[in-house]
């Protein structure tokens, strides 16, 4: 389990995170969702380590970790809401390089970033990714945080930017994940994919989680104006 405790985090006079306490399950699907400036990315990136916290703790499978990285977070995939990759590198240079980074043989480095690469509909060649579209970037992005099988995914709109039928692809893959056990914290704005792939929903408001539900009972107190927009986006009805 992915535990956040009391986490707390200012930038300057700026309140982010107001005391953030959630809990993510393997095998459970969450969504965090919010207004913009709520601070959902700046929970994902204390998670990650990539930001110093003010006060509290994150807990992975019972280790704490702290500001630095910590060798439990390679338990965890991360998409951040902007694309990190190597400059200089192409898409299956990259993933191959994280994956020997993960501990991964280089015959089984290779095999993952071929598999990852052909999954995503990416170019094999050496076109580096600093040339690839957005959409690409982001697919780069979320093979990434797949390369190592992760026991955790993080992803924060992780389908932004991609073309309508790798959406629905790359969700069914985590639909298969998470029966398998994989635990997802999912933020993204397509009400549609909530429906059809979280299990729970968070709402995050002002810096803090105000309630979490079954995602039934969202979709029912979502107003129906948003609920019939969803049938129009990546949900795939």
């Amino acid at each position: 389990m992915i535990s956040v405790r009391k986490l707390y985090k200012n930038f300057g006079k700026q309140k982010v995170l107001g005391g953030v306490d959630l809990d993510v399950s393997p095998g459970e699907v969450m969504a965090l969702v919010g207004k913009n400036g709520c601070g959902k990315s700046t929970l994902i990136q204390a998670i990650a380590g990539l930001i110093p916290v003010d006060a509290g703790t994150v807990i992975i499978d019972e280790v704490p970790i702290g500001t630095r990285y910590h060798p439990v977070l390679r338990r965890v995939g991360f998409v951040f809401d902007q694309p990190i990759y190597v400059e200089g590198f192409s898409g299956w240079k990259y993933l191959e390089f994280l994956s020997r980074l993960y501990g991964l043989d280089k015959t089984e480095s290779q095999r993952r970033a071929t598999e990852l690469l052909e999954f995503f509909d990416l170019p094999k060649d050496k076109k580096k990714i600093t040339d690839y579209s957005k959409g690409m970037k982001k697919k780069v992005s979320f093979a990434a945080a797949l390369i190592h099988k992760p026991r955790y995914l993080i992803l924060d709109e992780p389908f932004d930017g991609m073309d309508a039928a790798t959406v629905l692809k790359a969700s069914e893959q985590l639909r298969k994940l998470a029966v398998q056990g994989t635990g997802v914290l999912l933020v993204t704005h397509h009400n549609g994919l909530i429906r059809d792939l979280a299990t729970t929903v968070a709402t995050m408001e002002q810096g803090k989680i105000r309630q979490v539900q079954p995602v039934e009972v969202w979709w029912q107190e979502l107003p129906s104006l948003l609920r019939s927009a969803a049938l129009t986006d990546f949900s795939g009805d």
